[in-house]
């Protein structure tokens, strides 16, 4: 059987390597490799002090109070296609910096749960969007028939940076080292975006 020393190790070092993951992120991820029930690894989590580190503080990036034109929902609460590239959605984050907020436009695919696009900018306008839509249209070469569906609420952010230039360089790292590559998602059984989105192309 494995040493509860042994495990509580690792969970620890997971625990620094990835701060956001609560415990079944955590038992999911530690599973394939050390085989240790959920109970026991919440045992130590709650013994140790290990839990999920998250901080949000919600502000109004978007005013959806306005007279333009919407377009129709054409999700129509279909949160979960079938297959990749039928649904994106958009939304945008601020990130505080020392040199004042960096906007962050994202791009995500409903079915993978993958960030497939992404930009910044020092300004909120429709051009931060764009790019990031681009970029994700480039990457990805999604079907004529593709939905992509904007968020018109409130948005968030998480930490303060010295620099817009660290902000970049972390949140980079955030999604294409963690995000996309390891996070596993309750809704993909527990696999990664690109785990499972590898997992569907035959």
């Amino acid at each position: 059987m494995l040493n509860n020393q042994v495990l509580l190790k690792e969970i620890i070092a997971t625990h620094q390597k990835y701060p956001a993951f609560g415990l079944d992120s955590m038992y999911h991820y530690l599973k394939p490799k050390f085989g240790a029930s959920r109970a026991r690894i919440h045992r130590l989590m709650v013994k140790f002090n290990i839990h999920s580190i998250r901080t949000k503080a919600y502000k109004v990036t978007t005013y959806s109070e306005h007279s333009r034109h919407i377009a129709p929902n054409l999700v129509n609460r279909n949160f979960n296609p079938p297959l990749p590239n039928m649904i994106w959605v958009g939304d945008i984050t601020y990130i505080k910096t020392a040199q004042g907020w960096l906007y962050l436009a994202i791009v995500k695919d409903l079915c993978t749960k993958k960030i497939v696009g992404y930009s910044f900018s020092n300004r909120i306008d429709s051009n931060l969007v764009c790019e990031a839509l681009i970029i994700a249209i480039n990457r990805q070469n999604p079907p004529n028939n593709l939905i992509f569906h904007s968020d018109r609420g409130s948005q968030y952010c998480s930490h303060d940076f010295r620099t817009r230039s660290e902000a970049k360089t972390a949140i980079f790292r955030y999604i294409e080292g963690y995000y996309n590559l390891v996070r596993p998602h309750s809704a993909l059984n527990w696999l990664s975006s690109i785990v499972f989105e590898q997992s569907l192309k035959i």
